[in-house]
């Protein structure tokens, strides 16, 4: 696989663990000093190894989500070396435990570096391009074939 090939992938890897609240999955695609930042409105930083990353993602998601998917658009990226950088575009819907829901359109600006594991993220900064809080959802959420959610009752 080519290290553009790998990038992408990576990316793909960073959603699917996100949507699966896979803690050992997030914590893997981070380099050992990794720096996340969420920008306003939500305005978070964090900064840590992959697992201390994942422990706060952890922590967060499953207080406030019944529900998460992230859906990655395109990933473009720029290979020099053992680093690169890139720009991951992405949405996201959101069905919390008080049964309000959001959906999101952001990107994320990416610094990667090349591990002795393979490539990792060594910094993540995620911009809102779209941001709607209060999403009105119509539908029924599902994780692993059975309905975690149902925004209108059915």
């Amino acid at each position: 696989m080519s290290d553009q090939e790998e990038l992408i992938a990576l990316s793909a890897r960073f959603a699917d663990a996100v949507t699966r609240v896979d803690v050992d999955a997030f914590a893997d695609v981070w380099s050992d000093s990794g720096v996340w930042v969420i920008a306003p409105p939500l305005d978070i930083t964090m900064t840590g190894s992959g697992a201390e990353l994942a422990a706060g993602f952890a922590a967060g998601a499953e207080a406030m989500w019944a529900t998460f998917i992230q859906q990655v658009h395109q990933v473009l990226v720029e290979v020099d070396s053992d680093s690169a950088t890139g720009r991951t575009y992405i949405t996201e819907l959101g069905y919390r435990h008080d049964g309000t829901g959001q959906t999101l359109h952001g990107v994320y600006d990416d610094e990667y570096v090349r591990t002795a594991t393979g490539w990792k993220f060594a910094k993540r900064h995620f911009s809102y391009l779209y941001y709607d809080p209060a999403t009105q959802f119509a539908g029924q959420f599902f994780v692993n074939g059975k309905q975690v959610a149902s925004p209108q009752g059915s």
